[in-house]
């Protein structure tokens, strides 16, 4: 009679015949050839505590070594690797532009006898811990480089349009005349870090304003693309003057107004001081290169009347209505938080001025005009004057003491 073991035995040898699922217990073929590249940075990569002092844009050199199933140079490799930047987007090779359109942001480079050595890379838009990523094209196998250490990103970083070296560097002030002057195409007003996402910390970031669906954001650190609008989605527990610790999301555009969707975020502390709002006129309001400089941040228009033509349909669907200051300037309002009751198409309405009415700066492709100047409540507003249905005046608790700030 047959012991257990013998039994045992039996079956383990008649399983691969009569068990389809029984476990293979034989040991799995090495994979040969191309493994894994080793990526190194040779030029400066900087630390954690002493970061490159860069602005998103520089150039770097990288040497890559194809490696095999043994950890070892394999000598024999020849094919064309992938470079990726993350975060960012690398421009062009030192000898020749290879932006992929259909992987933007990366260049492709041929390697030969499994090596690359000290080959040169322009980057832009990076910010932050980053890396160069390398794939084989063919393969898809891949290698990392050790960490760069860039600066940390900021509010404007993420906002400011990607204009060329040339114009970062001219002296004109006005971006509009440096474009002309310079003979080069604008870009696209869109953030260059769309589809992104960011992290934000170092900097005094304050609520100016929060309403169903989202809130408003200031970096008071930076005059000119330091604000943006933070897409909640539902109602956020913030007031005017709120000091955020941290703000992280994704970077979207929405018909011209840049956003950050799907954010997380902290208060700090409260009754932070407030941004002073840009005064607007004609100069700023014919070059949409320099409103872009103030999307989302807190604006003024003086001296403004309702236009005479209003178009029926953008008012009654969107409250919108357009308005003119003395030197010509127009732009799009839209009051109806902030002056419940005014009806701009009223003969008697169009014929009064504001002082003044600041608000928030938002833009919208299909407004006419496109740039909308949006009042958070009637203290956003100087006026004195009645009509039928509205009388305009400026509430007299909006000069009130406001709450001692708690933010040290």
């Amino acid at each position: 009679m047959m012991n257990k073991i013998s039994i045992a035995a039996l079956l383990l040898a008649l399983c691969p015949l009569l068990l389809t699922g029984c476990p293979d217990r034989s040991a799995p073929a090495m994979h040969e050839g191309l493994t894994s590249f080793k990526v190194s940075v040779t030029s400066e990569s900087g630390s954690k505590k002493e970061r490159l002092n860069t602005n998103g844009d520089f150039d770097l050199t990288v040497t890559v070594k194809a490696l095999d199933e043994t950890g070892e140079l394999m000598k024999d490799y020849d094919g064309v690797v992938r470079f990726k930047m993350k975060p960012g987007l690398f421009s062009e090779r030192c000898e020749g532009d290879l932006h992929l359109d259909d992987d933007p942001g990366s260049v492709e480079v041929e390697m030969k006898d499994g090596q690359l050595k000290d080959q040169k890379l322009s980057v832009v838009r990076s910010w932050g811990d980053a890396v160069v990523w390398v794939e084989d094209t063919e393969t898809l196998v891949t290698g990392v480089s050790q960490t760069v250490y860039l600066k940390l990103p900021t509010l404007a970083g993420v906002q400011r349009p990607a204009h060329s070296r040339a114009v970062i560097e001219s002296s004109y002030a006005d971006l509009c005349v440096a474009y002309e002057q310079l003979d080069l195409a604008p870009p696209p007003d869109n953030s260059p870090w769309q589809y992104n996402s960011v992290y934000l910390s170092k900097a005094p970031l304050v609520v100016t304003h929060s309403q169903i669906g989202g809130f408003f954001v200031t970096d008071l650190n930076e005059p000119e693309f330091g604000n943006i609008y933070v897409y909640t989605r539902g109602i956020p527990r913030l007031k005017r003057g709120d000091r955020l610790l941290y703000l992280s999301g994704s970077i979207t555009e929405f018909y011209g107004l840049t956003e950050l969707s799907f954010p997380a975020y902290a208060v700090d502390c409260h009754n932070y001081t407030m941004p002073e709002p840009r005064l607007l006129n004609t100069y700023l309001l014919d070059c949409a290169q320099e409103m872009e400089k103030y999307e989302g941040g807190l604006v003024r228009m003086e001296n403004i009347s309702p236009s005479a033509t209003i178009d029926e349909e953008s008012y009654l669907n969107y409250a919108q209505w357009p308005a003119y200051a003395p030197d010509g300037a127009m732009i799009t309002l839209s009051t109806e938080a902030a002056m419940p009751g005014f009806d701009p198409r009223l003969p008697e309405a169009q014929k009064q001025t504001f002082k003044s009415i600041t608000g928030i700066l938002r833009q919208h492709y299909s407004a006419n005009p496109e740039w909308i100047l949006v009042p958070r409540d009637a203290c956003d507003i100087e006026c004195d004057f009645e009509i039928e249905g509205y009388k305009c005046e400026r509430p007299a608790d909006c000069d009130a003491a406001q709450p001692a700030t708690d933010c040290e």
